[in-house]
């Protein structure tokens, strides 16, 4: 995928499954993620045309790297990110494999 010039997510509506606190929880390692996201990405001198658009929702998985009792800062890291598209406008060639789904889109 080519560099775009500009481009914005936002994520919005997040749900974090995590065990309810207490003195018998051990403390995670592991967490899940979902949340609606909405994406612009820009490329001015772009075959195609100079913007795409997207929303949907992404699906994530996390990990803990370091104890809550660090201090080392945020300890939970994304470790895998799936995004379902619900809508595309645009220059679908901005998009990761845009190509394909631009023939998709047309079947």
């Amino acid at each position: 995928m080519d560099k775009v010039d500009a481009a914005q997510h936002i994520p919005s509506a997040i749900l974090i499954t995590l065990p309810q606190p207490g003195t018998e929880t051990v403390e995670p390692r592991t967490a899940f993620a979902t949340c609606n996201g909405a994406v612009t990405l820009v490329k001015k001198d772009a075959d195609g045309g100079p913007l795409v658009s997207n929303g949907g929702r992404y699906d994530l998985e996390l990990k803990r790297v370091s104890s809550r009792d660090s201090g080392a800062g945020n300890p939970w890291r994304i470790t895998k990110l799936v995004a379902n598209l619900a809508w595309v406008e645009g220059n679908m060639k901005l998009l990761p494999y845009g190509e394909l789904r631009e023939e998709q889109k047309t079947k």
